[in-house]
């Protein structure tokens, strides 16, 4: 499945494991594995090079298939066809002849897995088929028709990349499509903040059971074009609109999970009170967070800090860093809530980041003394603030004068409080 283009299957040709017998009397000598002007390929055989007689045993799976008229057949059913007269085959060969089947006709081949479609057929998956056949199912898509003229414009918007020795077909389209779903973030998969055409065509790549369904039914349906009958030749003009839909709403699904990464960075510039961006908002902010990160001791301003001044990571990476640190979830991972959770914590966070950084550079550099921001809110709505700070030179003289002023608080609490706020808001800003 892997190795088909090297000679011996990539076997060491000086060892001799059950493999390479198996692999010289079942393939080399039939001709199924067959060096030709390209290279080493898997082929069926001819009437002119079929050795071992395999030829009806190809040719049957091939009918049977095409019998179903684009349709599935359970793999436990094919087999039983197969090992029926007049071909008779053994229960241990079945799954070599499909294997060599489904690489010779890999451009044709779709598989299914428990109901599921499969991005790529490969040695784990023959060696489950092998053992609960009755739980795959197969089917042969080979292009025809009118259909042609949509499938080459589509074979171009996927960047196919197909070998000189065969004519493409659908699966050559249809595979890096749903691959293309299949490695999308998570973020990607669950947001709506997507354009509606690029919703639907989405959600059709992720549940896409049946290739000829889901490229000519179901994208041009969310790209706002009919059906691309097998009948009759679709407009120019809606080829032209269901192809450049395609694309344009391939790149805005690519391009999903980065611009959310960009909008986290513009939500740091704007909560910071920058106008930069990239390179030059990083370095701003990571010299902030250096510089605050060795005079905070407070779990969560002290990790933000850090953050901001790592420089180890790139731009992507860390700005996925501080949306973790902040929502408490990889961006990755978000849901559209969890961008409104981060914008909010994110307020939060940066309100205490200034607030901290104003108590340890009050004039601009870093203090020595021992510093807190008060602030308080009378009836009338009116809130008063400032920096207080006790000197090292005041600390013993700071020391009996709490001593005296916990004398109070000992007799009544509550009293104590009352008046020491009264005499605050009279004094703060004096």
């Amino acid at each position: 499945m892997e190795n088909a283009t090297l000679p011996f299957l990539g076997m060491d040709p000086s060892k001799k494991p059950p493999e390479m017998s198996m692999y010289l009397s079942a393939l080399k000598a039939s001709n199924l594995h067959f060096e030709g002007k390209s290279g080493w390929r898997i082929q069926l055989p001819s009437s002119k090079n079929d050795t071992c007689n395999f030829k009806p045993a190809f040719d049957l799976l091939r009918q049977i298939l095409q019998s179903k008229s684009g349709g599935r057949i359970k793999l436990s059913d094919l087999f039983s066809e197969l090992s029926r007269p007049p071909v008779g085959a053994r229960e241990g060969v079945l799954p070599l002849l499909l294997a060599v089947f489904c690489v010779a006709e890999s451009q044709h081949v779709a598989m299914y897995e428990e109901g599921a479609f499969v991005q790529d057929i490969d040695g784990p998956l023959f060696e489950r088929l092998a053992k609960v056949p009755e739980l795959f199912e197969m089917q042969y898509c080979k292009l025809s028709g009118v259909r042609s003229e949509v499938f080459n414009k589509l074979l171009k918007v996927v960047d196919a990349n197909v070998d000189d020795s065969r004519e493409p077909d659908l699966i050559d389209v249809v595979q890096p499509l749903v691959q293309f779903a299949a490695t999308l973030p998570e973020y990607t998969r669950n947001t709506t903040k997507l354009s509606k055409s690029s919703l639907a065509i989405r959600d059709a790549l992720m549940n896409a059971e049946e290739p000829a369904t889901l490229l000519f039914k179901e994208l041009p349906k969310a790209c706002g074009v009919p059906a691309v009958s097998a009948s009759r030749r679709m407009d120019p003009k809606l080829v032209q609109k269901y192809v450049r839909g395609l694309k344009k709403s391939l790149g805005e699904i690519r391009g999903c999970f980065p611009s959310l990464l960009s909008r986290i960075e513009k939500s740091l510039a704007k909560e910071f009170g920058l106008k930069s961006e990239g390179e030059k908002l990083r370095a701003n902010l990571a010299q902030r967070g250096r510089d605050l990160a060795v005079h905070v001791t407070e779990a969560s301003i002290k990790a933000f800090a850090l953050r901001l001044g790592d420089d180890r990571l790139p731009q992507d990476k860390w700005l996925e860093s501080l949306g973790s640190l902040v929502a408490a979830k990889p961006p990755i991972r978000w849901y559209d809530q969890d961008e409104l959770k981060f914008n909010q914590a994110l307020i939060e966070l940066v309100l205490r980041f200034k607030d901290t950084a104003s108590l340890v550079y009050p004039k601009g550099a870093a203090s020595t003394s021992e510093s807190v921001r008060l602030s308080l809110l009378q009836s009338s709505g009116v809130e008063k603030s400032c920096v207080l700070e006790i000197s090292p030179k005041q600390k013993s003289e700071a020391t009996r004068v709490e001593k005296e002023i916990e004398k109070l608080f000992k007799k009544n609490r509550q009293l104590a409080l009352a008046v020491t706020a009264k005499i605050l808001i009279k004094n703060i800003g004096k």
